[in-house]
């Protein structure tokens, strides 16, 4: 009869785990965990609020106001950006720095978005769009300082 082993778990403790660098800080992989289950905890208002509000009603603002490719362009887009901004660790719109939504996530997109065709540039646009959108439908001063363009 073969020998059955435990399987091992990410939160097992019988098993010794590497230790995590998560942005230069070095932690238990206890740590890790708790602290990933912390910041989701600490998100869940912000993904609510992304899934049961904004895009609901973006889709709705794009349809009305875009010919049907480029509103679902401009929906695929804000999909992945809120997916990122969650991923990165971003607890509400407001924090969301400038840089990340102009800038980082558009030169992400190229490199980690595959089967796509929107270019950085054309990223970039929909990110506009979409600051454009928070900004009118929320009175947000969305992701710091606008750029002079």
């Amino acid at each position: 009869m073969p020998k059955t082993t435990k399987k091992s778990t990410p939160e097992s403790k019988t098993d010794k785990m590497p230790l995590i660098n998560c942005g230069g800080h070095v932690m238990e992989w206890d740590q890790y965990w708790a602290m990933l289950r912390d910041m989701e905890k600490r998100q869940a208002p912000f993904k609510k609020w992304i899934e049961k509000e904004f895009t609901p009603e973006y889709d709705r603002y794009l349809k009305k106001n875009f010919a049907k490719r480029a509103s679902e362009s401009h929906s695929l887009v804000a999909e992945f950006f809120f997916d990122r901004a969650l991923h990165v660790g971003f607890l509400n719109f407001e924090s969301i720095r400038h840089e990340f939504a102009l800038k980082e996530f558009p030169r992400w997109w190229k490199t980690h978005v595959m089967g796509v065709s929107e270019t950085p540039t054309q990223v970039a646009a929909s990110m506009k769009v979409l600051l454009v959108f928070v900004k009118e439908a929320y009175q947000l001063e969305a992701i710091g300082k606008w750029p002079n363009e």
